[in-house]
């Protein structure tokens, strides 16, 4: 646990402040603590130490004029003193000083920018060094209102832009203005919160996504703020919020259906910001807290619904007091204080150390977190950064290969291979040269045994069956018709053919590098189940093949079938055995040769194949292609026809099972 809720000695002091639907929770320089008890028509004050509570429900000016609050919703601290109401119901903003003395009262602004019908209820503000107001306000789709200090409205500020679809917009050009008015409307985002960072940069969220549009953005990774819950606006309007986590930040990834069958994903309506980037976020749906770093990586989660201590009926207002968050609940009237344990301290401390560039600590700290919680995705990550930025390449690739980050794994690794290259230079060579000086003998050796006059009738070995494969891959049309017709291939050649294509694969799931095969299959791990997945797709292939065609009048045999369909594996055998081991050499920026000469053998091989089914079928080239056709959809239907068969005995199994165990039990 990351945070843990504090445990007062004298628990009426925090938890009995006679609260009545409060909305938000913030401290001031000083940490003192002002909480809006908007039911109550107030301001409750505690000092830093949880003590002292007073409650103010106004503001007195120096000539005793006095401005009573009407649910104040939103409230404000500045660092010079100055607290900032938003004073909801009645549509204004009060300004007074830490002892809640008037300084001025700014009034709804008044500007042809909003329409005529908007009313303004401001729910939550923010002021920035300068002294410009920025307020969120009920019903407000244009986006932040910012004012100036003297409360005149300036402009809107992070409005969300609309996209209708093609469809929507010429639909709309059919319809009547009555038609018009009952259709949904295409308005930007309305916000529920807003807090300012330590840079000021503003935090808004908001709730009124759909639910299925931010589902579908979180899950997709979007980068996008279109449908994302939270964003970090600048100066100019623009969301600069960093989404380099493994999901956006918008509370849960996993979404289910709730009492009442509505899907509901996490409703953020409050941010607070804390030291080095990190804040968090409220969501109202689960009453969890989550925490991200400055790059949006999740840190940890905490909280949820329930009676206890650290649990939460209605979460609404969250906030930082140093090292410590506030939480506010709305139905119960209860500020729960939450404090950092040691495992938070190291979070926060590493997450420093790493933003600081303070590499040589924060690998130390990382690993230590990692002793805590070996389950943390997130550490193995940042110490691998740690790692990478202080030259230990190797070490830092394990890591990234840990958390699958193939993208720096690949930046780590190319800095290594120069350096390998060039310690290793004289090696490199003396394997290449020898390479292609034993591909050159063995080439000429194998031309040598296919240019031998051969008459029909002749009986070949092993080795050279092999051999002629060679030719035939070079000569597709002539190589299938001696194959076959001449004999110059064999089903023993066959055999060892598809016995390498078994290799081939099983190289490709556990031999090819990391970087283009991230994630080896499970499933193609143990060498008899490659035998498997080529043996029985081949035969079907074969016996599909031959039934088809001997129904189309083709002139192969199984035999030859079988052959002709083998010795065309030759080039993804050749191609996909060197690649699995040169890939370990490549980086991710050159997988399009990999990529390339991967695509040239699945080709290669098909065009041998066609053209072989073509030769000892003696087809056209359409009809070859029609046949062709028809054997896969033959084979799909057999496939089928299989399963079925296999359903079928496992049901009459287990009837004949239930049978014998009933008999058993009553014997």
């Amino acid at each position: 646990d990351a945070y843990s809720p504090r445990i007062f000695e004298r628990e009426a002091d925090i938890r009995q402040l006679d609260l009545n639907k409060p909305m938000q929770v913030t401290v001031d320089a000083e940490e003192n603590i002002y909480i809006c008890d908007t039911g109550n028509n107030r301001i409750v004050v505690l000092d830093r130490n949880f003590e002292n509570v007073r409650a103010y429900d106004s503001a007195v000016g120096e000539n005793g004029q006095q401005e009573i609050f009407a649910s104040p919703n939103g409230i404000f601290v500045t660092d010079t003193g100055e607290i900032y109401i938003a004073d909801t119901d009645h549509s204004r903003i009060v300004v007074t000083d830490l002892r809640f003395r008037l300084l001025r009262v700014l009034d709804a602004p008044d500007s042809t920018m909003f329409d005529e019908d908007f009313v303004y209820n401001p729910t939550a503000l923010a002021v920035d060094a300068y002294g410009r107001i920025y307020v969120v306000a009920k019903n407000s789709t244009m986006g932040i209102i910012c004012l100036n200090s003297d409360g005149e409205f300036q402009c809107f500020l992070g409005a969300q832009e609309v996209n209708p679809s093609l469809v929507d917009i010429l639909w709309r050009y059919v319809l009547t203005e009555a038609q018009i008015q009952q259709t949904t409307q295409f308005l930007p985002t309305e916000y529920n919160n807003i807090t300012i960072d330590e840079d000021g940069f503003l935090f808004v969220t908001t709730n009124k996504i759909d639910a299925v549009d931010q589902y579908n953005a979180t899950t997709a990774k979007s980068q996008d703020s279109t449908n994302a819950p939270v964003r970090r606006l600048g100066p100019s309007g623009i969301d600069v919020l960093i989404r380099n986590g493994f999901y956006p930040p918008s509370g849960d990834v996993e979404v289910a259906y709730d009492d009442n069958n509505i899907f509901m994903p996490s409703q953020i309506i409050a941010a607070a910001t804390t030291e080095n980037g990190q804040y968090s976020l409220l969501d109202s749906h689960n009453n969890r807290i989550f925490t991200y770093d400055s790059e949006g990586n999740l840190l940890y989660a905490f909280s949820k619904t329930g009676t206890q201590i650290g649990t939460f009926q209605a979460l609404i207002s969250i906030c930082y007091k140093g090292s410590d968050l506030l939480a506010l609940d709305k139905d119960t009237g209860e500020l729960t204080v939450f404090e950092r344990t040691s495992y938070g301290d190291q979070l926060a401390l590493a997450t420093e150390y790493t933003k600081e560039r303070n590499y040589t600590e924060a690998v130390a700290v990382w690993k230590d977190i990692l002793g805590q919680n070996s389950n943390l995705e997130l550490a193995k990550s940042y110490l691998g950064k740690s790692l990478f930025r202080s030259q230990n390449y190797e070490e830092a690739m394990e890591y990234f290969e840990a958390v699958n980050d193939v993208e720096n794994y690949s930046l780590a690794y190319s800095i290594l291979r120069k350096e390998q290259i060039r310690q290793y230079l004289w090696l490199i060579l003396l394997v290449v040269i020898g390479v292609v000086v034993v591909l050159y003998f063995v080439s000429k050796k194998v031309h040598k045994i296919n240019v031998r006059p051969y008459h029909p009738g002749d009986k070949t070995k092993l080795y050279q069956d092999i051999c002629y494969g060679f030719h035939s891959i070079w000569h597709p049309s002539e190589g299938a018709w001696c194959l076959t017709r001449e004999r110059r291939g064999s089903i023993r050649g066959a055999a060892v053919i598809l016995g390498a294509a078994v290799v081939a694969l099983w190289m490709n799931n556990q031999v090819t590098g990391y970087i283009f095969n991230s994630e080896p299959s499970e499933f193609l791990s143990n060498i008899f189940t490659n035998i498997l997945v080529v043996l029985v797709p081949f035969l079907l292939w074969c016996g599909v093949n031959w039934a088809v065609t001997t129904l189309m009048s083709g002139e192969g045999s199984f035999r030859s079938i079988v052959i002709v369909s083998a010795y065309s594996l030759i080039p993804l055998i050749l191609i996909h055995i060197p690649l699995s081991i040169v890939s370990n050499f490549m980086l991710a920026s050159e997988s399009h040769f990999y990529n390339l000469f991967a695509g040239l053998a699945i080709i290669w091989a098909a065009v041998l194949l066609v053209i072989g089914m073509m030769v000892i079928h003696d087809y056209s080239l359409g009809k070859n292609i029609f046949a062709i056709l028809l054997v896969i959809v033959a084979m799909l239907f057999v496939v089928f026809l299989g399963l079925l068969f296999v359903n079928l005995v496992q049901r009459m199994w287990s009837f004949v099972e239930a049978i014998y165990q009933e008999v058993a039990f009553r014997i």
